[in-house]
C-alpha cells in the first residue's frame, strides 16, 4: 500500500545508517542523489522491525520544484532522473569488519511509476536497504533535507553526507575532526574510476576543493581540510567540521602553503599563476578570518608574506 502523498517538506529529516553512508559506492548525478534523499525523508526511521519499506507517493510537480526545476518539461526531467536511479548500481558491505562481511550490489529503487496526466510519482526502495533506513536506533546520521537541496555538485552532496556521518564522534560538541581519510578511500566512496583524475593533484583540485567550497557556501556546515603527505606525495585528507557560525581553530599547519606544491606539480607557468591567485582569494574568503587586503592579494606569495590578522596574533599564532 502506498504511503499517501504529502507536500515536500524541506525541514524533514533524512536519516540513514552510518555503515551505509561510509561504505556505499555509487555514481549518481546531484539530481538523482537529491531525489533519493527526498524520498528517504518521507520514511519513518523508527518504524517497527516487522514493517516493510512503504511505497512512497509524491506530487511530481512539487518534487521537480524542490529539485530546482521550476519550468519546462517536468515529466521528461523526472523520467530521466528515475531512469538514472534504476540503472545505477550501488555497492556496499554488509557487516563490514566481521567474518560475515558480505559485498552487496543493488539499486536504490526497485520500481518507479510516473503518471503524466496526474503527475503522481510512486517509488519503491529495494527491500534489502530496509535495515539501513528504518528501525535505526544507533550509529545513524540525520540532517534536514534543506541542507542538500541547494547543492548542485554531485561530489558536494556525497561529501556532505560523509562529513555528517562522523558527527557522532563529537558527542555534544558542535565541531569534530575526521581521522585521515586516504585518497584512495575517497575515490572509492565517490565511485571514481582509475582513469578519472589520475593525478592526486587533479582529484584534490577538481573534486575535493569544489565540494568543500559549495558545502561551506550552501549548508550549515563549515569544513576545512588539510592534505596529509607520505614523503612528498599527497596521500590523504583530514577534515575539520563544525556547525553553524562556529569556526574551527586553525593551526599554523593549516595555513601552511607547502601542501599546495602537490596540487601544482606538472602545471605550466600560466596555469600555476591562475591557480595561485584563485587559491589565495578563495581560501581567504572561505576561512572567513582574512581581512579585505588578503582577499585582494594577486598571488599566493603576496598573500603568504602579509602579516597575520590581529585576532590571530592575539592567540599567539
Amino acid at each position: 500500500m502506498a504511503k499517501k502523498s504529502s507536500r515536500v517538506d524541506p525541514n524533514a529529516l533524512v536519516v540513514k545508517s552510518n555503515s551505509l553512508i561510509q561504505s556505499l559506492r555509487y555514481d549518481l548525478t546531484a539530481t538523482e542523489q537529491k531525489l533519493i534523499l527526498l524520498a528517504i525523508s518521507r520514511l519513518d526511521s523508527m518504524a517497527p522491525p516487522d514493517s516493510p519499506l512503504p511505497v512512497l507517493e509524491f506530487n511530481a510537480s512539487e518534487v521537480c520544484a524542490a529539485l530546482g526545476m521550476e519550468t519546462g518539461n517536468r515529466f521528461a526531467y523526472l523520467r530521466k532522473a528515475l531512469k538514472g536511479l534504476l540503472s545505477a548500481v550501488l555497492t556496499y558491505w554488509e557487516e563490514e569488519g566481521s567474518d560475515a562481511a558480505t559485498w552487496t550490489a543493488t539499486h536504490w529503487v526497485q520500481k518507479a511509476k510516473l503518471t503524466p496526466k496526474t503527475m503522481i510519482l510512486h517509488l519503491e526502495f529495494d527491500p534489502g536497504l530496509r535495515p539501513y533506513l528504518q528501525d535505526i536506533h544507533s550509529r545513524f546520521t540525520k540532517y534536514h533535507l534543506r541542507e542538500v537541496l541547494g547543492l548542485s555538485g554531485k561530489y558536494a552532496v556525497r561529501l556532505y553526507e560523509i562529513l555528517m556521518s562522523y558527527k557522532g564522534m563529537a558527542g555534544k560538541s558542535e565541531s569534530w575532526i575526521i581521522p585521515t581519510m586516504e585518497l584512495e578511500t575517497l575515490r572509492s566512496l565517490f565511485d571514481i574510476g582509475p582513469k578519472e583524475y589520475r593525478l592526486n593533484a587533479d582529484f584534490l583540485r577538481w573534486v575535493i576543493r569544489p565540494a568543500i567550497e559549495e558545502i561551506n557556501k550552501v549548508t550549515e556546515v563549515i569544513a576545512t581540510w588539510k592534505i596529509i603527505k607520505s614523503g612528498r606525495r599527497a596521500s590523504g585528507v583530514v577534515f575539520t567540521v563544525c556547525m553553524g557560525n562556529t569556526r574551527p581553530a586553525l593551526t599554523q599547519d593549516e595555513l601552511d602553503i607547502a601542501p599546495l606544491e602537490d596540487m601544482l606539480r606538472g602545471a605550466d607557468e600560466s596555469e600555476r599563476r591562475r591557480f595561485e591567485e584563485m587559491f589565495a582569494t578563495e581560501r581567504a574568503r572561505n576561512l572567513g578570518i582574512i581581512p579585505d587586503e588578503w582577499v585582494r592579494a594577486r598571488a599566493l606569495r603576496d598573500w603568504a608574506k602579509l602579516p597575520l590578522p590581529a585576532n590571530m596574533r592575539k592567540r599567539g599564532r
